[in-house]
């Protein structure tokens, strides 16, 4: 199983964290600012780290939802057990047969159903474009798409206007390293 080769080791998707410090940083070797520029921890542990999210762990609780009563040292070691069960659950889904109430194992068809078909058409898209022409399509839409909504938030932390960074050629848009 991948899990015991990779122990559980994950990569964050790609998304707003990623982009939000690559703006911060293009920002800053740009024009200097801003001082504090956002990370993110591209390498971590665990199914909920790729996804962005605070990492599982698993709690053994007492009635009154405090520590359970029992030695400290076991409760860790059961703890440990519950978070790795809990994330092989998370990662395989449940067993075959067994109704979970709410969970549809076909769920993922209808996210990844509507990306594969966006991809599709954006290929077909970049089909009919001349050759020369592709590039500047991807960066297109990945300005509009994925760059364009994190950008004022980014301006803001910077201190800088629209103007300092709207481009007013092809070239304009290129950042060199």
């Amino acid at each position: 199983m991948i899990l015991e080769l990779s122990h559980g080791h994950t990569m964050l998707s790609s998304g707003p964290p990623i982009l939000e410090g690559e703006l911060d940083e293009s920002l800053y070797r740009r024009f200097g600012r801003p001082a504090e520029r956002r990370t993110a921890q591209i390498f971590g542990v665990g199914i909920m780290h790729a996804m962005g999210h605070e990492p599982l762990a698993g709690r053994i609780v007492g009635k009154d939802g405090g520590p359970a009563p029992m030695d400290p040292g076991q409760r860790r070691f059961l703890e440990e057990k519950l978070t790795a069960l809990a994330e092989i659950l998370l990662l395989t889904g449940p067993a075959e047969g067994v109704v979970v109430p709410g969970y549809d194992p076909r769920a993922y068809l209808v996210v990844n159903g509507g990306w594969f078909a966006e991809q599709a058409a954006f290929a077909e898209k970049l089909r009919q474009l001349p050759a020369s022409k592709r590039n500047d399509a991807h960066y297109a839409r990945a300005w509009a798409l994925e760059l364009l909504p994190l950008l004022p938030e980014a301006l803001r932390r910077a201190r800088l206007s629209w103007s300092a960074v709207i481009p007013d050629t092809k070239e304009a848009l290129e950042v060199s390293s």
